[in-house]
């Protein structure tokens, strides 16, 4: 085998891999339906309260999604079900 042939074969291999590892990756995106892409968490998987903690609360959260009446509960992006404007989760992000 010569040092061309050599070099040739560890390219293809390294290329061959490269490949591999990339579709692998892939298969996970590929195999989650939509549905579960979409789905929400449970209020209890976020540890989700009526009121705020330590001066934080879902009205000032990036996730919220306000009611247009007036001191009606919200929505979120993460957490499924009503969301209190005044509650509190673990999936809080400050605006």
């Amino acid at each position: 085998m010569t040092m061309h042939s050599k070099s040739l074969s560890r390219r293809a291999l390294l290329r061959d891999s490269a490949m591999l590892m990339t579709s692998l990756a892939a298969i996970p995106i590929v195999l989650i339906s939509p549905t579960a892409r979409a789905s929400k968490a449970s209020k209890s998987d976020f540890h989700y309260q009526e009121q705020p903690r330590e001066g934080k609360k879902c009205a000032d959260c990036a996730a919220f999604l306000a009611n247009t009446s007036a001191n009606a509960s919200g929505a979120c992006k993460i957490v499924d079900g009503p969301v209190n404007p005044n509650g509190w989760c673990m999936a809080y992000s400050a605006r």
